[in-house]
Parts: structure tokens; C-alpha cells; sequence
């Protein structure tokens, strides 16, 4: 049996079912947008997000239901490097090495920057197997 810790839960509700998937709507939100002082902070960020999950249910859910998504935490370590992590290691490694080649630091900023476009290009060629890696499921 896993451990309870090691999985994501998020509320959510279904806004529409197909045959090969279920598009089901989350809130996603910042740590401090549950603060009591968001309305004074523009920091405070809250984004309905739809997230597509394997239609491998037979017609036990239909659209409105509110469910609860789960995913393996690791799942969600692997998503926060792809998303996060890995392109900052891009353009610091750009930064360092433009920088030791180039007498410009402004232009070896922008290098370093602009090789992020071919990190996302080649994240949208594998987005399909990327999404096979982050299956979400329906807690029954």
C-alpha cells in the first residue's frame, strides 16, 4: 500500500468527457493566495487550469461531478524540474559560457535567454510522451 504523503491530491470538477479522455477543471493556486491579506497583494495568484486524465472509467463520471485528481509525488518533483529547474540550469549555463566567450555581457544575457526556445521547442515535440509520464487518475 503507498504511503498517503507520497501522493498529490487535487480537487477538481469535470467540464467535459470524450471518449479517450476526461478534461477536468482545478483551481490551481499560490501558497499565498489563501492568505487573508490577498486582496491587498498583488502577488496572490489563483488560475483555473483543465487537466486531461485517461478515459479509462466506463461512464462512472459525467460532466459537473466534483472529483479528485491524484498523482504520485515523484510525478510532481519530475514535472517541477522539466518546468522549472531544468531551464534555469539552460540559461545559467548559456550565461557562463557566453559570458567567458563574449566582451558583451547584454548580448551574452540575450544568448542565454534565447536558448530557452529550443528547450520548450523540443518539450512540445516529447509533449506526448512527457504526458504519458504525468498520468493523472480519478480517486474513486
Amino acid at each position: 500500500m503507498e504511503n498517503p504523503q507520497d501522493i498529490i491530491r487535487h480537487p477538481g470538477k469535470i467540464v467535459s468527457i470524450d471518449r479517450n479522455e476526461i478534461h477536468v477543471q482545478i483551481l490551481s493556486m499560490s501558497a499565498c493566495s489563501s492568505c487573508h491579506a490577498k486582496g491587498f497583494c498583488s502577488a496572490a495568484d489563483m488560475e483555473n487550469k483543465i487537466v486531461d486524465v485517461k478515459n479509462n472509467y466506463q461512464d462512472k463520471f459525467q460532466v459537473g461531478d466534483n472529483v479528485t485528481l491524484v498523482l504520485k509525488r515523484t510525478k510532481g518533483s519530475q514535472a517541477v524540474f522539466l518546468g522549472y529547474i531544468m531551464p534555469f540550469l539552460v540559461v545559467l549555463t548559456g550565461l557562463i559560457v557566453f559570458t567567458t566567450t563574449m566582451d558583451n555581457e547584454g548580448l551574452a544575457g540575450l544568448f542565454s535567454l534565447a536558448l530557452l526556445a529550443p528547450y520548450y521547442i523540443i518539450l512540445s515535440r516529447y509533449r506526448d510522451k512527457i504526458k504519458e509520464r504525468f498520468d493523472f487518475k480519478i480517486q474513486e
